[in-house]
């Protein structure tokens, strides 16, 4: 068969460099899916060689920078469930974030293992290598329950301001590109206040990485289980102010989000009502007629209101 390989670099080619428009759900995936692989493996392995909230901090932050526009940068089980239960994110596209997250760490892992000398993937590191290792050691008076609520409590407390930041740097002017820096600062902030009482994970992923390649001494489901749960929790406590995605990939009962849905038409009316004072003020229509009305005769040009508006 002539050009046989060529053919076939061509093709997996194309998958990466096409317009968006005219690639495939499939190809579409896998590029995130590799985007969110590539990323979580070059954190793991950054902010285990230094295991400070600072440089996890900026490190979360270049890479929210590099993988937002790709993959929506979720770097985390436990914000990909929030994206997930707030019908931003599909369960199957889901499902792939886990794996190349977690895998992703894993392989970070082992680049750890392979260029730091001393470091034995069959014996459990203990002194300065279980914090090389990243293997997270929680204080010895914690109780299993404490370890697993401050987990699960920082998670939150994490998560929340990153879909507040996502939010208002999507829908509102003035944020420009800030949103990677404040994910990146929240993270550190997080780490800063219970890293001395678990070392602050705050993702599943991380948490399963080195305990994956190393013979990590912590209980890893007390910290895999707090942080999935603190993604329910914020999901819990985002969804009254931001409600859910439109699109979203589950039938949305509406007497269930009633208070939300009954916000967001209250700010819908506050915008119209903000339109109505510019327009008067600047296209000078009369006072019978406001943009609302624009927007609900929109469709028939025939309409007497807008041949009003025509003649003003």
């Amino acid at each position: 068969m002539p050009g046989f390989p060529f053919n076939i670099w061509s093709r997996i080619r194309s998958w990466f460099v096409a317009p968006d428009a005219h690639r495939s759900r499939l190809t579409k995936l896998i590029s995130r899916v590799s985007v969110e692989f590539t990323a979580c493996m070059m954190f793991h392995f950054i902010g285990s060689i230094s295991p400070t909230p600072w440089a996890n901090g900026i490190a979360l932050t270049v890479l929210v920078y590099y993988t937002a526009k790709i993959s929506g940068a979720h770097l985390n089980p436990a914000v990909t469930l929030t994206f997930c239960l707030l019908g931003h994110t599909h369960p199957i596209d889901a499902l792939m974030y886990w794996v190349a997250q977690v895998t992703g760490c894993a392989a970070g892992a082992l680049w750890i293992a392979g260029l730091v000398p001393g470091l034995n993937m069959r014996n459990a590191p203990s002194g300065e290598f279980q914090a090389l290792s990243g293997c997270f050691t929680p204080a010895a008076a914690l109780t299993p329950f404490q370890v697993f609520a401050w987990e699960t409590v920082s998670t939150t407390c994490f998560i929340v301001p990153i879909f507040s930041v996502v939010w208002y740097t999507q829908h509102k002017n003035g944020y420009g590109n800030s949103g990677p820096l404040i994910v990146g600062l929240s993270l550190a902030a997080n780490a800063l206040a219970c890293g001395r009482f678990t070392g602050a994970s705050l993702n599943p992923a991380r948490s399963l990485a080195s305990p994956i390649v190393f013979q990590c001494p912590y209980p890893v489901y007390l910290y895999v289980v707090g942080e999935l749960l603190g993604g329910i929790l914020a999901t819990l406590a985002v969804v009254p102010w931001y409600g859910i995605s439109r699109s979203a990939w589950y039938r949305v009962p509406s007497f269930f989000f009633g208070w939300t849905m009954k916000n967001q038409r209250s700010i819908k009316l506050q915008t119209i009502s903000e339109v109505d004072s510019v327009v008067q003020t600047r296209v000078q229509l009369p006072s019978t007629i406001s943009a609302s009305d624009i927007c609900d005769e929109a469709s028939a040009p025939s309409s007497p209101r807008l041949a009003s508006i025509q003649e003003v």
